[in-house]
């Protein structure tokens, strides 16, 4: 407890998140990195108190990830990882959610930043705030609910719009009937293979495409499909730029 707010530190002593469940100010709950136990800050992201807890949740899930991966250089992806070049990179497609969620570029304390903004049931606005240096596999990990939930929304609408016409009875005798060629039966729409988040595709790149494996984006097209999912071009070549950076990150 410090300063009335619960304060959780990771074993690495290098990333803290605060908490201050009665608090009315935002934001409400901060994850912030740092470049060492007694170091300077690299990234912070605050949430507001509205912010969905799946959200939060997923981006720490993500961090803790990385921080317990063994080999320190993949542990310095969770504190120094590629910067977000542009919000499709973590929220494809973002003019096809104006109404529901975004991430824009905004300023945190003077300094560029990104926040995500969404609105919860009662239609009150809550947002997250990153700081430009938090890497881009982190944001896109916090836009992954809300990006999940939209494509099962859209699967249901279209689902329950997708109605079969009754065929047409025509009951007045036709004497060229018979000569009349057989109308096809409808075609059933083929269901196409929902694509997956960018987070996704990552995941799957990396464990398919070890190191000194060619990455381009046929390889990570391929690597993705394998799993059974679909993926854009736009999609895979994310990937593999961000795939290229960490990976001319390393030593």
């Amino acid at each position: 407890m410090a300063n009335g707010r619960d304060v959780f530190v990771s074993p690495c002593q290098r990333v803290r998140v605060e908490d201050d469940p009665g608090a009315t100010w935002e934001p409400a709950l901060t994850v912030t990195a740092y470049a060492s136990p007694a170091g300077d800050v690299l990234w912070r992201a605050e949430f507001s108190t509205r912010t969905p807890d799946a959200v939060f949740a997923s981006l720490l899930c993500a961090l803790a990830r990385d921080l317990a991966e063994p080999n320190p250089r993949d542990q310095r992806r969770a504190l120094r990882g590629p910067r977000v070049e542009n919000a499709s990179a973590c929220l494809p497609e973002t003019g096809r959610y104006r109404q529901e969620f975004g991430l824009e570029h905004s300023y945190l304390g003077g300094r560029l930043a990104w926040t995500l903004w969404g609105r919860d049931e009662k239609g009150e606005r809550w947002q997250v705030r990153f700081a430009d240096a938090t890497p881009a596999h982190l944001v896109a990990a916090a836009c992954r609910p809300l990006v999940e939930e939209e494509e099962r929304r859209r699967a249901e609408a279209a689902e329950n719009a997708s109605t079969v016409l009754p065929a047409f009875d025509d009951t007045t005798p036709d004497a060229d009937a018979d000569e009349r060629p057989t109308e096809p039966a409808p075609r059933t729409p083929r269901k196409r293979a929902k694509g997956v988040p960018l987070e996704s595709v990552l995941r799957i790149a990396r464990e398919d495409l070890p190191e000194g494996s060619p990455v381009n984006i046929r390889t990570v097209s391929a690597a993705v499909r394998t799993q059974g999912f679909g993926v854009s071009t736009r999609r895979a070549q994310e990937a593999v730029a961000i795939l290229k950076a960490e990976r001319a990150d390393r030593p």
